[in-house]
């Protein structure tokens, strides 16, 4: 999408941390993209997942 951002968004699940990068309009929803890449994608149960950080990236 145009004006999006890249943003890392760090995860724990299980005392495993994970993370991943995602383009989003802001970190709001960055936040709900991430999560939806980690059940859709990979299929992890939604409640076992917990958002630790979000920043955004502003160099590749």
């Amino acid at each position: 999408m145009s004006g999006d951002k890249k943003y890392y968004v760090s995860a724990e699940l299980n005392n495993l941390d994970i993370g991943l990068t995602v383009e989003a309009p802001n970190e709001y929803m960055a936040v709900i993209y991430g999560l939806e890449v980690l059940t859709d994608d990979y299929g992890l149960e939604r409640c076992d997942i917990t958002i630790t950080d979000i920043e955004e990236k502003r160099y590749d």
